[in-house]
């Protein structure tokens, strides 16, 4: 049995590019879960095929707000698709540039440019994204101790000298 994933966020209709690039990946779709952010493209060669395949049971996912672990692996083969565990992402932030505004995330992840920066379209917005994908973390990081801490007086100060 695959380990199922808790699917926090999602938006078709993202635009993706590396770095700095000025070419986009293609057109797809963005999902947030507890345990990573998923990008899939949908567009480019051997993507239209592959959606065809994996498109209802992703909708029908996203509906139920659960996926399985295999499901968004096989999806991410697509080509131009992605994914990165949270753990490392090292920066997620709303980005203006000029009259646009778009998610930039950075990470450390192996096989991956360092920075993705995603444009959206419809009623997504770049800074709720970031903020769903950094609340997302600060969930995943370990908890801080909470019991509290003794009050322990300091040593007594030395006898003075004799004289």
């Amino acid at each position: 049995m695959s380990e199922s994933e808790t699917i926090l966020k999602n938006e078709s209709g993202v635009k993706c590019a590396e770095g700095d690039s000025k070419g986009y990946l293609g057109l797809g779709t963005i999902i947030l879960t507890n345990l990573r952010l998923v990008y899939i493209n949908k567009q480019g060669k051997g993507a239209t095929a592959a959606m065809e395949l994996f498109a209802p049971i992703l909708a029908r996912n996203a509906i139920e707000k659960k996926a399985g672990k295999a499901e968004l692996d096989d999806a991410t083969k697509l080509p131009g698709s992605f994914s990165i565990p949270l753990e490392g992402i090292t920066r997620a932030e709303n980005v203006r540039h000029f009259l646009a505004a778009y998610l930039r995330v950075d990470s450390q992840s192996p096989n991956l440019k360092p920075v993705h920066n995603f444009f959206f379209y419809a009623n997504a917005s770049s800074r709720d994204w970031a903020n769903a994908i950094n609340s997302a973390i600060a969930a995943r990081s370990p908890q801080t101790s909470t019991q509290p801490t003794t009050f322990m007086p300091p040593p007594p100060p030395p006898p003075p000298p004799p004289s």
